[in-house]
Formats: C-alpha cells, structure tokens, sequence
C-alpha cells in the first residue's frame, strides 16, 4: 500500500493516512482497500485509514509503530473511512515482496 504525506490529508482537512495506491494482488487488495483514483481528469478520494487494531493513526511513523509490533502472517484490523461511512477490514501481514 502507498501512503500519502500527512501533509495532504492536513491540507484536506483529513484525520487519517491516504491510501494513494494499493499493489495488485496484495491482501490489501483482497480486503477491498481503494486508493486515490483519477477520473475524467479529476483525482477522487479513495480510503483513509484511521486506526490500525484500535489505535489512531495519522501518519506513516503511527502506523510503522503498530505494524512494528506486529508478525508476519498475523491479522491486523485497519478502520479506514471511505466517503463518510467507516468500516472495519482484517488483512493478513504478508512479507513485502510475498
């Protein structure tokens, strides 16, 4: 998943880390996560994630400190918010590269 710097989600008035693009394939994927999309021109807001396992995040480092504590294969619960409706989604942590 690519993030983007906090500064855009600031600059809009977001609370929360915006997913720019997810990997084809990925678990993120499976789970449904959408990224920033360009359309006629137009970027539109894809997902924010606002909490990893109940804990807030707004940026890269909040959310490499959750991960951190975190194995391989274990099960992370990321709350993003998609428009104004939030939902919950499991993904399984994968290797980079898997």
């Amino acid at each position: 998943v690519g993030l983007a710097d906090e500064r855009h989600a600031k600059r809009l008035g977001i609370d929360g880390v915006i997913i720019l693009n997810v990997a084809q394939g990925s678990p993120a994927q499976q789970a449904g996560l959408q990224p920033v999309a360009q359309v006629g021109g137009e970027l539109v807001l894809g997902d924010v994630i606002i909490s990893l396992n109940q804990v807030k995040v707004n940026n890269y480092n909040d959310i490499r400190d959750v991960l951190d504590e975190m194995e391989i294969g274990e099960i992370v619960s990321v709350e993003i918010l998609r428009g104004q409706r939030k939902r919950v989604v499991d993904i399984k942590l994968e290797a980079v590269g898997d």
